[in-house]
């Protein structure tokens, strides 16, 4: 009896029991939880990759929709005017794309003029900053230095001609015409199925409790999209017409387009305002004789955008809206760098999302019926 029960000793635990079997219970748990991280890390990293290589399609329907919300109860309201739903969606897409073919044919002859003076722009911009040519001597001795430390390469040519130049803009065109028909697309069919959608979602939920926890949820979505949407755009309005004034007071020709491209790029917090500042400042080095005069439109335009996000923006966003400048400084890095400029477009709305969601799933308060 004593040699059997020795030997079933010696054999150890049973040939199925895992390592975490043979762990105490603290170690069992920990091995769980982080087992539970890992596949959670796992999925992030496919969707994450799933994300980029789908980009052609999510971004243009992901824009849809955060426009569809956007717009949706305005929609349902004319809807209940007795207007058909089909014809309130084609109307409202056919309103968009026209406002938008509009502005491109007002905006393509500065553009191309602009574009047509080019070629001459460098040398301009080299003799208008003729106080940093030692700087930027040394810089390039160094960057010549670093660049020679691997070897002697040859030096590529650059072949800036019409042909090539045509080509490029024929291959970023190609796939950009692809996605926006994509996106009114999707807006269209959107904005039919809408409300067909939304009671599916709702209904899919068993309990009452979670049903009304998703309406809730669906009605601050479309409620805080279309509030941080809307008042954008009216500080974008307000933005751009100041630009067109300082660059029509100050003399800066085409001064519409200016104010047009300051109304677009500001919808893209941080990224927009520093790019319109950038192309102010070569505008005003082509434009005028002096240093001086050159980085008056920049100067006067980087004094507007600190005063509309400073004070402009809080007021009118109110504090429903109130985002972590962090977490906005951190979802524009990682969209912009995920889905290019569109993704600096979304990740404000992506944000606010993303608020509505946790806000609701872990209310600190008593939630009202929406």
């Amino acid at each position: 009896m004593d040699v059997r029960l020795r030997t079933a000793e010696s054999r150890g635990p049973p040939a199925g029991a895992g390592v975490a079997d043979a762990l105490p219970d603290s170690g069992h748990e920990t091995l769980l939880l982080l087992s539970r991280y890992a596949l959670i890390g796992l999925f992030l990293l496919v969707l994450l990759a799933t994300l980029s290589v789908a980009r052609p399609i999510v971004v243009p329907v992901l824009a849809a929709l955060v426009v569809g919300m956007t717009i949706g109860r305005p929609v349902d309201i004319i809807k209940r005017m007795g207007f058909p739903p089909w014809i309130v969606a084609v109307v409202v897409v056919g309103i968009t794309l026209s406002a938008l073919l509009a502005g491109a044919v007002l905006l393509a002859t500065p553009v191309s003029d602009w574009v047509a003076r080019a070629p001459g722009v460098t040398t301009l911009i080299k003799d208008r900053l003729h106080i940093l040519a030692r700087p930027m001597s040394a810089l390039q001795e160094i960057s010549a230095s670093l660049s020679n430390m691997g070897g002697d390469k040859s030096q590529m040519a650059v072949d800036v001609s019409q042909g090539n130049i045509i080509q490029s803009v024929l291959t970023f065109l190609t796939p950009a015409l692809s996605e926006f028909v994509l996106f009114f697309g999707a807006l269209l069919f959107f904005l039919l199925g809408r409300t067909r959608m939304k009671g599916k979602l709702v209904l899919s939920l068993v309990d009452r409790a979670n049903r009304l926890m998703m309406l809730r949820i669906i009605a601050d979505v479309e409620s805080d999209l279309a509030t941080y949407l809307m008042t954008t755009t009216m500080i974008n309005l307000g933005v751009g017409l100041c630009t067109t004034a300082i660059a029509w007071g100050l003399g800066v020709p085409n001064a519409p387009l200016w104010g047009s491209l300051a109304f677009f790029l500001n919808y893209l917090p941080y990224i927009g305002p520093a790019l319109m500042a950038a192309i102010l400042l070569v505008v005003g080095l082509i434009t005028f004789p002096t240093l001086g005069q050159s980085l008056a439109p920049v100067g006067l335009f980087v004094g507007l955008t600190i005063v509309e996000g400073q004070l402009f923006s809080p007021a009118l966003l109110g504090k429903r809206l109130e985002l972590n400048p962090l977490a906005v400084f951190l979802g524009i890095a990682f969209w912009t760098w995920l889905w290019g400029p569109i993704g600096a477009f979304l990740s404000v709305p992506l944000l606010v999302i993303g608020m509505v969601i946790w806000r609701n799933i872990s209310p600190t308060d008593v939630i009202d019926l929406p």
